[in-house]
């Protein structure tokens, strides 16, 4: 008990500090004592007790507080639980859903599949607030994105296509953006972040080496000024979020030309709806839309897309946005 307020007060007087919220390390963790303890609903319980009650007394300084929690489930129905005690936990399964799609080129149906999640995490919120995802494909614990996807630059490119055109609040780990490399063990995965092309300038973090990733080809300074790269595509679609409400903060539903490596969601709030189509292939392809709702392109990632009538011409690793 002594140790549950002395954290109360912690939390308390970072919120004094104009702090808003809080990202939680371990929430799983709290009540295990044995290995069996894992996944038991014994211990379940107690860790959202706890969360529970660092929420309630929390809200008694901010009602606004949010609270953000790494719980690292195998599916949704493991993390559902949590949603009764913070305002969103990081979502590992659908992370691994987005990797395993780019990897393949496959389509998950990211339209059912995340409306399902959905209403399990509604479920576990119980009507207690607004349910808040949060989806990421890279973090300080697992091998760095471009290693798991074997290198492959175009494959990164299709799963941040994917997660930064989803509903709620993405997450981007750092270095991500700009293709760092690291497996583990973690010093890898967790080296200095890349500013600029010499390792040594002002402001770099010059005293840890980073010989994963020390070409001077790999760091902001050298992205920010080639159009093409990395950087400069997830600053692209970050500000498309910016530009367009329901791509920020709509729902998410099926489109019937989802399938195959055609992966197709329609994003709507009440005043737009939008068509997002990922080309997760290195072959062209032609789609016929079902219907004539959506009649323009406002924004594509590769020049060539286009739309005639009815038919949809996606280039290899493209993205659309239709209106």
């Amino acid at each position: 008990p002594a140790v549950r307020r002395e954290m109360i007060k912690v939390g308390r007087f970072w919120l004094a500090q104009g702090v808003d919220g809080f990202r939680l390390d371990a929430t799983t963790q709290i009540y295990i004592d044995f290995a069996s303890d894992v996944g038991s609903p014994r211990a379940t319980s107690r860790n959202i007790a706890w969360w529970q009650q660092y929420d309630a007394a929390l809200r008694k300084t901010d009602p606004r507080v949010f609270l953000l929690g790494e719980v690292p489930a195998v599916n949704e129905a493991q993390a559902a639980p949590y949603y009764a005690a913070l305002d969103s936990v990081f979502d590992f399964p659908l992370a691994k859903v987005l990797l395993a799609a780019a990897s393949s080129e496959t389509s998950p149906d990211l339209g059912n599949y995340v409306r399902n999640a959905w209403r399990s995490f509604r479920q576990g919120a119980n009507g207690r607030h607004r349910v808040v995802d949060s989806p990421f494909i890279g973090n300080h614990d697992r091998d760095r994105v471009i290693d798991q996807l074997r290198g492959d630059m175009s494959h990164m490119r299709m799963a941040a296509a994917m997660l930064l055109t989803l509903p709620s609040h993405p997450f981007v780990y750092y270095g991500e953006e700009i293709g760092m490399h690291g497996m583990k063990p973690d010093p890898s995965i967790r080296e200095p972040m890349r500013w600029d092309r010499n390792p040594h300038q002002t402001g770099e973090t010059w005293w840890e080496p980073a010989p994963d990733n020390a070409a001077p080809s790999l760091s902001v300074a050298a992205e920010r000024a080639d159009p093409l790269s990395l950087l400069n595509f997830y600053r692209r679609l970050i500000h498309w979020r910016i530009e367009l409400p329901a791509l920020r903060d709509g729902g998410i539903a099926p489109y019937p030309a989802d399938g195959g490596a055609l992966s197709a969601y329609t994003r709507a709030d009440h005043a737009q709806r939008l068509l997002v189509i990922h080309n997760l292939s290195g072959t062209g392809r032609e789609v016929s839309l079902p219907d004539t709702r959506f009649r323009t392109v406002i924004r594509r990632t590769r020049p060539d897309i286009r739309l005639v009538g009815r038919e949809l011409t996606m280039p290899a690793y493209s993205t659309a946005i239709l209106q």
